[in-house]
């Protein structure tokens, strides 16, 4: 790419950023279209492409690189009557610095989007920037009170804690990841059916990926004043997994959990499982403003990160299960006893055995 090139790509990112929201009723049709960019610089210690291949026999060399990636978002929600909703998000991205030579860029440039659909693509690659443009999010739903219709690209978030999610099967977040709140979705369908008042019946469909086998899920979810859970039976790829989520309100505590038995294709069989304690956040920060502490959240006011539940909400506007991604918001702690209290109640039971 020269440098017009370069030059476009940071002309279409100023022009995101004096964007403006756009709604527009029109009879039974409402649109909400939205612009955002978002400016993110990494500092990493890397293996450089340039030292590739490596000697075995000496040492890894590691370098300093740093990446600046520019992201300009164009995001189109549609409502047409009272069931139909629809989600398009399209990304233009502008990477610069060193770390583009880095080995971990270069092999994700050359995997692309573990997607069903190849709706990525690098428009061009120079000395000076690597441009490209996807489509993050496209999908169309159909939502009565007994029934919701999800196809297309989404993103199908299982699970209940907030560290780690072994429920998480279809596009999980890595821990470690720069944007927790980003994630490429699954070409896939969702259907959830309302069984009784407080149980949903959620089935799921994925094509496969590559030389993947398509994947699929099957869950119950119970909703109920004081306990959510859900149990669940999926095929991913030619592994069968079995998992069980749960969330639970103990007086102004609350407890989630998650256990996975996977039984992968060759006879070998693995067990995740993860508890996490934690206070009420919304409780704990109305006790403590009423005090007159001062409260800072990490995050803001914790919208949900990526705008679309894919079907996951119930009428009444609370989770089903299917949990969108999101930052819970903490207080900085004030008083030592609250540091404290703090720690224990985010102590984590981890178990990882194999079979």
């Amino acid at each position: 790419m020269n440098r017009i090139g370069v030059a476009l790509g940071l002309g279409l990112a100023l022009a995101v950023s004096r964007a403006h929201a756009v709604e527009v009723d029109y009879g039974d049709w409402k649109l909400d279209l939205s612009a955002n960019l978002r400016e993110i610089v990494t500092v990493t210690r890397d293996v450089d492409v340039g030292d590739l291949p490596l000697d075995p026999n000496a040492p890894v060399p590691l370098r300093s690189m740093l990446l600046a990636t520019t992201r300009a978002r164009l995001q189109l929600e549609a409502r047409y009557g009272d069931h139909w909703t629809g989600q398009i998000v399209y990304d233009n991205e502008l990477f610069l610095g060193t770390g583009r030579d880095s080995l971990a860029f270069r092999l994700a440039e050359q995997l692309g989007a573990p997607t069903w659909l190849d709706l990525d693509h690098t428009i061009a690659d120079s000395r000076d920037a690597t441009w490209r443009h996807l489509l993050y999010r496209g999908w169309l739903r159909y939502q009565a009170d007994a029934l919701e219709v999800t196809v297309g690209r989404q993103r199908i978030a299982l699970g209940r804690t907030q560290l780690w999610n072994p429920t998480d099967l279809f596009n999980p977040i890595p821990p470690l990841a720069v944007e927790g709140d980003q994630r490429i979705g699954v070409d896939a369908a969702l259907a959830r059916v309302r069984v009784r008042d407080d149980l949903w019946a959620a089935a799921i469909f994925a094509p496969g990926v590559n030389d993947q086998n398509p994947s699929s899920a099957f869950r119950l979810e119970l909703s109920r004043r004081e306990l959510d859970g859900a149990l669940m039976f999926a095929l991913i790829d030619r592994d069968r997994v079995a998992g069980l989520d749960f969330s639970s309100n103990v007086r102004d505590a609350a407890l989630r959990g998650e256990f996975t038995e996977t039984w992968h294709f060759g006879s070998v069989r693995s067990r995740r499982a993860f508890l996490q304690p934690e206070r009420r956040a919304a409780r704990f920060l109305q006790r403590r403003a009423a005090r007159g502490r001062r409260a800072a959240a990490l995050g803001g006011a914790l919208p949900v990160a990526d705008p679309d539940p894919h079907g996951v909400a119930k009428p009444d506007g609370r989770g089903a299960g299917l949990r969108p991604d999101a930052v819970v918001a903490r207080e900085l702690p004030v008083d030592p006893r609250l540091e404290r209290a703090e720690r224990g109640v985010r102590a984590l039971a981890q178990l990882v055995a194999a079979e």
